[in-house]
């Protein structure tokens, strides 16, 4: 996928400038594959399926907490109870008691199980049973955990395999990464005669510009093993990803810059995948949308030539004014057998 951003900041390091990345002796300016992920995780194409996603948190302790004490459990058997529960799917971070002590990525049926045991428990004002507590860590059909896949170290045998592969955004042209200084206005101070002239307040932001390439590997089979088999999610899983890939941006500066945008290119290769092309055909930087598709293109055809693969290509340029994105989607999703 080529995508073009104008001026613009869209997922910064810790200094605050943009990220950048060195290919072919050159520095391009980067997007993260876990920042493209999340947008499109929350992207309004995935919305729908928003119910069956799974919740990444450190605080399920202190959601069990709070709906018990909301039921009239005293706080200190409450903690108690909230501890039991949240320890079943990892260590608790003793300064920050009953949460964890790092990220955990709930299936929403284990988000729902634990919530349904607190309510429960706050109902009839007792433990939970030992029974109850080895029940709530289970696998999970969650159709982001099942497209990103899911690592829990408390338990290994719950772990999820990613069936999409995502490669961080780079730009297909050189990066040169500016400056802007910006000055805010005291508006009682400039209706103020007497006041000094200057700013109420002043900063900086770096930015820059350019055509990023995004390369992503659907493995459908595993698509399909992570959802047991449900063809019709799996549909509407790819269906909703691609369509966020083409129409979502990082939200970075995004009220600064105003660089929400659409994929201009976007090739779909269906069978034997010719894989990440960015290096043989952005090695050496090209600076024209229309070049860039040509050129890539071109490496995917010749490495198709010299492999002998055998795949479908669909593809939208809106450049040359060619294909859409439903019919892009169409032939993604038509490889989902069932």
């Amino acid at each position: 996928m080529l995508t073009a951003y104008p001026p613009s900041n869209p997922n910064r390091d810790e200094t605050g400038q943009p990220k950048t990345a060195v290919v072919g002796g050159k520095t391009r300016q980067r997007i993260s594959s876990q920042c493209i992920k999340r947008t499109w995780r929350l992207s309004g194409p995935m919305s729908h399926l928003c119910d069956q996603f799974s919740m990444r948190t450190r605080g399920l302790g202190s959601e069990v907490l709070k709906l018990l004490t909301a039921n009239g459990t005293l706080p200190k058997v409450a903690m108690d109870r909230a501890k039991k529960i949240a320890e079943k799917f990892g260590k608790i971070d003793p300064k920050r008691t009953p949460d964890h002590s790092e990220m955990v990525v709930f299936g929403h049926e284990e988000w729902g199980a634990a919530m349904a045991l607190a309510q429960v428990l706050g109902q009839e004002q007792r433990d939970p049973t030992e029974a109850e507590l080895d029940a709530l860590p289970r696998s999970t059909q969650s159709i982001d955990c099942a497209l990103f896949g899911r690592m829990r170290a408390a338990d290994p045998s719950l772990n999820v395999d990613a069936a999409v592969s995502v490669s961080h955004c780079l730009t297909v042209n050189q990066a040169n990464i500016e400056s802007d200084f910006w000055t805010s206005v005291d508006d009682l101070k400039q209706a103020d005669e007497n006041a000094d002239g200057g700013a109420g307040g002043m900063g900086d932001v770096e930015f820059g510009s350019g055509i990023y390439y995004t390369y992503v590997d659907i493995d459908v089979a595993q698509l399909l093993e992570n959802l047991s088999g449900d063809s019709g999610r799996a549909r509407d899983a790819i269906g909703a990803l691609i369509k966020a890939m083409a129409t979502t941006t990082p939200g970075g500066h995004r009220a600064t810059f105003g660089h929400q945008g659409r994929a201009s290119y976007l090739r779909a290769e269906i069978g034997d995948s010719s894989g990440n092309l960015f290096c043989p055909a952005f090695e050496t930087p090209i600076n024209s949308m229309t070049k860039a598709i040509e050129k890539l293109r071109a490496t995917s055809e010749n490495i198709s030539r010299v492999y002998s693969l055998e795949r479908h290509i669909a593809e939208l340029s809106v450049p040359e004014e060619t294909g859409t994105l439903s019919q892009v989607i169409q032939a993604a999703v038509q490889t989902v057998e069932g």
